[in-house]
């Protein structure tokens, strides 16, 4: 995975219509029949419902051509879909339990084929946010359903591509994407598996009945910028002694020993806290600490508090 740098002085106009034409949409489906069978989701999962998308951009390899590339591709994601079957499935609310939970049903995933008339040196300074990225991923807009397009390829005119990937957040946390990602090169390399998941999101499930032992600050919406930035930004109304709180997510995998591999999400807020004054009058070094503060907080009794606040 690379990102093409320019030097300022040769960086070209943003090109927000990148021009992209859809060759082909197709569903791949896993090389043997599983199972079916309903996937729990724990209530970290069940808060982050929502799209992700991301785009990833490769220079041109006269040893890999983009047909090729698709076609590897392809052969990597239906053998991805047998240890992650809950990707060729949907998501869905459960009626009885009103939770979400996967469908792990073969339905299959989509590979989208397309490309631009641009050049990736035409496009822009890809470091910086362009419009026309979006056109880089296939979106799925019914987020029950979970109508997913993983993989969206688009090569461009020079033989580079960008792979454009949209999931829904149950799916993956952070750490766990980056492990398929890594899990799909390898396939395409014709390797085994580099990392194999774990899918047991029991491992993550509240405590019955739940035993909430903390307060939990971090739960409530409370808006975050640099913290230093926001807490002072008030103007006017500027309060002193106003009390501001900035979270920050962490892994929570070795902090309960859980296996490096795990799929989905294992991630919570933390938090840290302060008068305003504080925070302006303050040393840099005094507000790391506070950061760390609420690192050190992250026990596994808090959090499994913290599960366990989000019901059964």
């Amino acid at each position: 995975m690379g990102t093409i740098h320019h030097t300022k002085s040769s960086t070209p106009n943003i090109i927000q219509d990148l021009k992209v034409i859809i060759h082909d949409t197709i569903t791949i489906l896993p090389p043997q029949k599983s199972e079916k069978r309903s996937m729990f989701l724990s209530n970290i999962d069940q808060v982050l419902i929502f799209n992700v998308e991301t785009v990833h951009f490769f220079e041109a390899n006269p040893e890999f051509p983009p047909d090729l590339v698709a076609e590897k591709l392809k052969s990597a994601l239906s053998k991805a879909l047998v240890p992650y079957d809950f990707l060729a499935g949907r998501l869905r609310l459960n009626p009885e339990s009103q939770r979400f939970e996967f469908d792990c049903n073969g339905a299959g995933a989509q590979f989208v084929v397309g490309s631009s008339e641009f050049a990736l040196g035409e496009i822009g300074d890809l470091v910086y946010p362009n419009p026309g990225f979006r056109q880089l991923v296939q979106k799925s807009y019914d987020d029950v359903a979970m109508e997913d397009r993983p993989l969206c390829l688009t090569s461009f005119k020079c033989g580079g591509f960008a792979l454009g990937v949209a999931t829904n957040h149950a799916t993956f946390d952070g750490i766990s994407f980056k492990a398929f990602l890594q899990n799909i090169a390898s396939l395409a390399a014709d390797k085994p598996l580099a990392i194999v998941p774990c899918n047991d999101r029991h491992l993550l499930a509240a405590r019955s009945p739940p035993k909430i032992e903390f307060d939990h600050p971090e739960l409530l919406k409370i808006p975050t910028h640099v913290w230093r930035c926001k807490a002072l930004s008030s103007g006017s109304d500027f309060d002193p002694e106003r009390v501001s709180t900035v979270l920050y997510a962490m892994d929570i995998r070795s902090r309960l020993n859980l296996p490096p591999s795990l799929a989905g999400n294992a991630v919570l807020s933390a938090y840290a806290s302060a008068r305003c004054k504080e925070i302006a009058q303050g040393s840099l070094l005094k507000l790391v600490e506070l950061v760390t503060e609420g690192a050190n907080r992250m026990t596994p009794e808090y959090i499994h508090s913290t599960i366990d606040w989000g019901g059964e």
